[in-house]
């Protein structure tokens, strides 16, 4: 598996996603007054990254955070996905709000009340190229949750119950053109299908901790591994194996 690029964050900022054309997504969580800041990085490059894009304030309000938000960046249009609490809010690639979706909740058996509560924070984020959009929560580990263009769900994708460490939020999600999921935790890769049936996977090496996974424009798979410091690699899918 090449490794295409050395890379680390600037200053605090943490890697936190890659983008289809291998740009570099860094992330950092201002707690004294709520607001985010992204920067797109091109690795490799000899020229100055572009400034960061900072935006929203500590709130429930649209626009707003409620906490550290998981942020997502979509190969579709590059919409970024900020989720805080059970709700995603899309933002363009300039800080305008463009939507806010309230994932679908399970209900209480008693009460019939939506479950609330860190355990159903948005832990896990997927476009499909169909322009779907797949979400797991922290506890319920075994299901993914799909919604369309519009943030209306279509109901759920079953994760092998082999597969260890939604609970915690770890890994990171993808899924290709055929609907087959690929979930990287630590340093290993599971691909599943929708039905919940493994299909195939691949070890890299044990200091590859998985931060982000996503499809380039060819079809590769791009791993991106680290924190504060990484590095890029291309897997072809022939090596998914």
């Amino acid at each position: 598996n090449p490794v295409l690029h050395s890379v680390r964050g600037a200053k605090s900022r943490m890697l936190a996603g890659i983008t289809p054309d291998g740009n570099v997504v860094l992330k950092t969580y201002r707690f004294d007054n709520g607001k985010t800041v992204i920067q797109f990085k091109a690795p490799g490059s000899l020229n100055k990254p572009p400034a960061p894009r900072e935006w929203g304030e500590s709130g429930a309000k649209p626009g707003q955070f409620n906490g550290d938000p998981r942020v997502w960046v979509g190969s579709l249009n590059r919409i970024i996905y900020a989720a805080d609490n059970t709700r995603l809010q899309l933002f363009d690639s300039n800080g305008k709000i463009s939507g806010i979706w309230q994932t679908e909740l399970a209900k209480d058996s008693m009460s019939g009340q939506p479950l609330t509560g860190p355990d159903y924070n948005v832990c896990h984020l997927a476009e499909h190229p169909n322009g779907f959009v797949y979400y797991g929560y922290r506890k319920d580990v075994y299901n993914l949750h799909a919604l369309d263009g519009l943030g209306i769900g279509h109901g759920s994708v079953k994760i092998p119950a082999e597969i260890d460490g939604t609970e915690n939020c770890q890994g990171s999600l993808e899924v290709d053109k055929n609907g087959n999921f690929y979930y990287g935790l630590g340093n290993s890769i599971h691909v599943f299908d929708q039905k919940g049936n493994k299909l195939r996977g691949t070890t890299l090496q044990a200091s590859d901790n998985i931060v982000d996974l996503e499809f380039s424009r060819d079809g590769n798979l791009l791993v991106l591994t680290g924190g504060k410091w990484g590095k890029i690699i291309e897997i072809t899918q022939s090596g998914v194996s």
